[in-house]
Parts: structure tokens; sequence; C-alpha cells
């Protein structure tokens, strides 16, 4: 790999470059049910239903969608035109499914993925969603699923309009002669503000896991995958990444003796501090209890467990620009923290 200067930090030009961690993938228990939670406790916006595989999506307004999911069965799922979308014996349990990862554009996707097949990096799979993106599939080292996509519409919610179908096939790079290179991610987004809600979420902006090999794993998503370093912890055993200083993407812990392997937890940016005291506040009114809330110094935090025991993070963050908050030497205590009173 060759090395890059950017803003005069010397770092690696990686095979792939994205610019966010997007959207969350899950696989749950109930389609239905889940959907019910994460319209109202996580307020987000119900966009889209794939009926044939219960599948659903919800939007925070920022992106097509934040998350979304399939219900959990046994089996291959087939989507459009009789693509297997997931093979049988995938998706058979709740469990994470994968992080969305956003592209530039689809001349920056095809570049990648020639990059990756230049390095024999193995693709899980390549999807057409029918207008609205193109995706390519790979795995960490520790089997985590990561999509990398380029959204191919602007208008989201017109391509969504079209009513209930399938929407993942197959796609060919080399069919698309020649790639778009425009940014079709959303640029103006229209927070949304669910009628009957807890949090009002701002966006999705990544999520936390631990690895088996914290250094084989920093190699993976900063030369493959295009993730850099912004934080490391004073033990050296969690180091936080980001694409392009949007989000603080992704947090890597190298796993002790008790830890499970894969995704600890995922994250929304709930807005101001008096924002997510009141989604505190309103958690009562759903039945939903915290699993703790945390002042990570660098942020204040609330979790919550969905339905089938997913982890969520919903925080608010001190300084108006954390990455810079961080490159002078602000302090971040992450996961940990001090126990936090949000109704002090």
């Amino acid at each position: 790999m060759s090395a890059t200067t950017i803003n005069g930090e010397a770092r690696v030009q990686s095979a792939l470059s994205p610019r966010r961690v997007g959207h969350i993938n899950l696989y749950v228990r109930n389609w239905l049910a889940s959907l019910q939670f994460y319209s109202t406790v996580c307020g987000l916006e119900e966009v889209f239903r794939e009926t044939p595989i219960k599948a659903g999506f919800l939007s925070s307004g920022n992106t097509h969608h934040d998350i979304g999911f399939l219900e959990a069965r046994a089996g291959p799922r087939v989507g459009r035109d009789g693509f297997v979308q997931t093979k049988d014996g995938i998706g058979a349990r709740p469990e994470f499914n994968h992080f969305g990862i956003e592209m530039e554009n689809e001349q920056e996707l095809v570049d990648g993925y020639r990059r990756l097949q230049k390095l024999g990096i193995a693709i899980e799979k390549l999807t057409d969603s029918a207008g609205l993106s193109k995706s390519v599939y790979l795995r960490d080292p520790d089997g985590v699923l990561l999509q990398f996509y380029a959204d191919m519409t602007a208008d989201w919610r017109a391509y969504y309009g079209g009513g209930e179908r399938l929407v993942t096939g197959k796609w060919d790079p080399d069919d698309d002669v020649p790639p778009s290179r425009a940014g079709l991610y959303t640029r103006n987004p229209i927070r949304y503000d669910a009628p009957r809600r807890a949090f009002r979420p701002m966006r999705v902006t990544g999520g936390t896991l631990y690895v088996t090999d914290l250094v084989h794993s920093l190699e993976f998503y900063n030369e493959i995958a295009g993730f850099h370093p912004i934080h490391r912890s004073a033990d050296g055993r969690v180091v936080a990444l980001t694409a392009r200083g949007l989000n603080r993407d992704l947090t890597l812990i190298q796993a002790g003796a008790n830890d499970a392997v894969g995704l600890r937890h995922f994250s929304f940016l709930a807005g101001t501090l008096d924002e997510l005291k009141e989604g505190h506040r309103r958690l009562a009114d759903f039945g939903v209890a915290t699993e703790q809330c945390l002042d990570h110094e660098l942020c204040r935090s609330i979790y919550i467990r969905d339905p089938d025991g997913f982890l969520i993070e919903f925080y608010s963050d001190r300084p108006a620009d954390w990455a810079e908050y961080l490159r002078g030497g602000g302090q971040w205590r992450y996961p940990e923290g001090r126990p936090w009173a949000p109704a002090a």
C-alpha cells in the first residue's frame, strides 16, 4: 500500500475510501416487533418493507435507512430475479448482519472493487438494489460483514414510494460503463420527528466491536476498509476510527477472556443534551429501562436494549467539534465512563 498525507498526517492509501458508516443491519426474532420498537422508542421513520423476506427499513431523515433488519429464519432468502440474497445457514437466529458503509459515488465503489480484486480480497457478494444503491460485501478478520455501497438516487423517498417489492438483485460492475461519478447521498437531510417517540436521533454514527487481534484488525480497517485512527485509549486496548471525520464510525476493542468477539453496540447521535435527557424521560412511556447512563467526557450516553437484546447507545457530544477536541488531547473514556444521572 502507498502512503498519502491528509491534514498533515501520513496515512495509508487504502483499497476503499468510504465517507462514513451509513446504516446498521440486523437479524431479528420478530420483524414487526422490531419495526414497532425502532419507530417509537428510537424515533425513526419506517420507510420501506420487503414483506416477502420480512425485512424492514427505518430512517432518521439523514439517509434512506439508518437501520434495517430481516426476520431470522433457516434457509436462503431469495431477492429480485431469483438472486440468493443470503445463503442457507446465515441469519437463522437473531444476530448482527452488517455495517452499511457509504461511498462517495459509484465510480469510487468500482475503483475500490478493482483494487480488492488485485489484492486477492474475498468478495462475499455484489448487489444492485434496483436503483437505490450498488454494493460490494466483504468480511473483516473476525468475519464481520461489511457492505460498501454507493447511492444511485438522491430521491430515496420517491424510490421507496413505489410500494412493497423485492429490491436486491445481482450486480456485475463490468456492466456499468461508465460508472456514475455523482455523489447521490443525502446532502440536506430533513430530521424526522415521530408522532410518538422517546428519542429523536439525528443519524446512526457507527458501532463498537470486540476484536480478536487489535493489530490485525487495525491493519485491515486502515489498509483495506479505509478507516483511520482518531483516538487511542491510554492502555492501547481501544481505538476509534473515522473515514472522513464525519463520525466516530467504528471503535475497536481488544477482546478479553469474557468478551464475545463481534458487535458490542451501535450508536445514534441524539442531538443536544436536552434532547438526550428528554429521550431518557420518555422511555418510561414505553416501559423501557436503561441499561446504563455513562459520562465519557467527550460525550454523555444512554444505553438501552432492543427486543432482541442488541445494545444501543444514544449520545450527545460536549464539544461542537469532536474531532478537534480529540486532536487537542481531550479526554474520551470509552466504552467505560462514570455513572451519569440524566434526570438530575
